[in-house]
């Protein structure tokens, strides 16, 4: 933060802790202010005019009641009665409401206990009824007169009654009263407002609430309602105490009068709050004055530091031009004052003049390094591109050589893997060859096996033939003596009694013959699968004759392969071994030739890994001298 700032800061910080001061000790005038116009203005003026209209709409039916109990006609009446004085009762009471403009009227008497109102004889007051206990409670009292605040049984709506005692000297003759609707009184508490959150309300001899705004209220004791937050005695006839809403736990300035018509007590409350809003209206409009007029003093103070420091300004200015984006050395503070700002200005382009001619002169030997740097990088570039060439050739040579090592190794690996394998396939070979001639030989006993095989089932076959000759015959004599055992039978039969001993013979023969017969034909199906089975026996035995002769033949033949076999197998034997040989000769050659090559690219590394130092040497130099020409471009001189 720049000192002209701070010097605006400062001056904003001293101008807004005076206004604070007098914003505070303004807000502290106006608070006794306010909360001295409550209490002398507001509360009273708000009980003045509350009890005057209720005294002016109590005021006349008090009087009017109260004339009621002392009218001596109304009392003769009542001392004089029977049927003959309702009427008169009923027209007496419809006057005075007429003429009074009552909300009720009404005369009990004390006699009959009968309730007279402008239309007759309402009810009869009855010890035991709860909404008679008013009349009772007051004719058993010293009380001349009460206020009661009850249901009309007329209208059926609220009403405040004052009722006095009708006397004949000392004997009481009933009681005399008037109704003011409830709602009239009601409508004077609500629509007086003490301030923007209080109001009024009504409370009695007992201090219970009998009207008030909030419904909840009404019945309750004040006290009960009401909770005064000082220690000394409860007296809600003190002037403005503090009191507490036991209901919504707000504070309230309560301040009461009696209304003496009535003799209840008036109460005024009032929220506390009440002066913090006008103070706050009002500090609201000091508060705003007073900030305009600190903008304002604010804005010349301003304007009259700016002005002086516009000098100062101009220096900073050049040397942020010079220290920031422009680097201009050529720039120079032509408005000289005659003053301190005058001296700082003569020195800043004397300090400048002298920057920009090292920066002109470092300029110039930049160059020339530079050109020598591009000069021999370059000649060095090509030699770090020699060496690698070279460096790369070697690598290529040794990682022939040693590949072609590994392969002469490999091939007389394999060759004398060949040659053991050589000699091994060999001996197989003759084992070979000594099994094909055992498999001819075994083959051959086969061939001859068979040929007698094939002569005993062919003659099997012959035998299987004359079988089947031999059942058909025995077959034919079987069916032979089944007739002839069927004719004996017929001619025992015929013969009777005589003949019943032949005719059991001849059925033996005949079962026998049958017997005969079926075995003879279980016989013939035996032979007939013997022959089938012995003809497919035949046919496949002939078949392995021609398979064995084949393979024998088959054999034959391998046994001379095998021959030729092993001929070849001695030649590939001698030729492996003449293979060996020469590739260890190689591979002894090669290995010296490998050597050399390691040396000559041990060599070929270290002039490499030279030129790369000197290669990083010069890079750092050119990134150097780079940034110190970044550095100096960056600042503009003159030449």
């Amino acid at each position: 933060m720049n000192i002209k700032n701070k010097i605006i800061i400062v001056c904003c910080l001293s101008m807004f802790l005076v206004a604070a001061i007098e914003t505070t000790l303004a807000i502290k005038q106006t608070h006794d202010t306010a909360v001295k116009n409550i209490q002398e203005n507001i509360i009273p003026s708000s009980l003045s005019l509350a009890k005057k209209e209720i005294t002016n709409l109590v005021l006349p039916a008090f009087i009017t009641s109260k004339n009621m109990a002392n009218n001596i006609f109304l009392a003769d009446l009542l001392k004089n009665e029977d049927a003959s004085i309702i009427n008169k009762i009923k027209n007496y009471l419809r006057s005075i409401k007429e003429n009074n403009d009552a909300f009720a009227v009404f005369v009990v008497s004390e006699g009959t206990k009968n309730l007279y109102y402008e239309d007759g004889i309402l009810k009869n007051l009855k010890p035991n009824n709860a909404k008679d206990k008013w009349y009772f409670d007051l004719i058993s009292s010293d009380k001349k007169y009460e206020l009661n605040i009850d249901t009309d049984e007329v209208t059926d709506q609220m009403s405040i009654f004052i009722n006095f005692k009708i006397y004949d000297d000392s004997s009481l003759l009933g009681i005399a009263g008037l109704g003011i609707s409830f709602d009239s009184i009601s409508q004077i508490i609500s629509d007086h407002k003490v301030g923007s959150h209080g109001g009024l309300f009504l409370s009695d001899k007992k201090d219970i609430i009998r009207v008030h705004g909030e419904q909840s209220k009404l019945g309750e004791s004040v006290y009960s309602s009401y909770k005064e937050n000082s220690t000394s005695d409860n007296n809600i006839s003190s002037k403005n105490k503090l009191f507490t809403d036991i209901t919504s736990q707000d504070d309230f300035i309560l301040s009461s009068t009696v209304v003496d018509v009535i003799g209840w007590n008036l109460i005024a409350y009032v929220s506390p709050n009440e002066a913090n809003e006008q103070i706050l209206q009002k500090a609201l409009k000091r508060g705003i004055f007073i900030l305009l007029s600190t903008l304002i003093l604010l804005s010349i103070m301003a304007f009259f530091i700016n002005y002086s420091f516009k000098p100062i300004k101009d220096i900073g200015d050049a040397l942020e031009a010079i220290g920031e984006s422009e680097k201009d050395l050529s720039r120079r503070i032509t408005k000289i004052n005659d003053d301190e700002t005058g001296k700082l200005a003569l020195g800043f382009n004397s300090f400048v003049s002298n920057i920009e001619n090292v920066i002109f002169s470092a300029n110039s030997l930049r160059k020339e390094v530079d050109h020598d740097v591009v000069t021999t990088s370059t000649k060095l570039d090509s030699a770090i591109q020699f060496a690698s060439q070279q460096q790369n050739m070697i690598e290529t040579v040794s990682t022939a050589i040693i590949e072609m090592g590994a392969v002469s190794d490999e091939i007389a690996n394999n060759a004398n893997i060949a040659s053991h394998s050589s000699e091994n396939i060999s001996l197989q070979v003759e084992k070979g060859k000594t099994s094909f001639q055992e498999a001819s030989d075994e083959m051959s006993q086969m061939i001859e096996l068979s040929d007698v095989t094939s002569t005993s089932v062919k003659s099997l076959i012959i035998g299987i033939e004359n079988i089947s000759v031999i059942v058909d015959l025995i077959s034919g004599i079987s069916e032979q003596i089944n007739l002839l055992a069927l004719n004996a039978a017929i001619e025992a039969a015929r013969a009777g009694e005589h003949g019943r001993g032949f005719a059991v013979v001849a059925d033996e023969v005949r079962n026998l013959s049958n017997r005969t017969q079926q075995s003879t034909n279980e016989i013939i199906k035996t032979v007939q699968d013997l022959s089938i089975n012995s003809q497919q026996a035949l046919k496949s035995l002939e078949a392995s004759i021609d398979s064995i002769q084949t393979g024998h033949v088959k054999v034959l033949d391998a046994e001379k392969a095998i021959s030729l076999i092993n001929d070849s197998v001695v030649d590939i034997n001698s030729m492996n071994f003449q293979i060996a040989t020469a590739t260890k000769e190689q591979n002894i050659v090669a290995s010296d030739v490998g050597q050399h090559i390691l040396e000559i690219s041990s060599l070929a590394n270290n002039t490499l890994d030279s030129c790369n130092i000197s290669k990083e040497q010069f890079t750092k130099m050119t990134v150097s001298l780079s940034e110190l020409s970044s550095t100096l471009s960056q600042f503009r001189t003159k030449n």
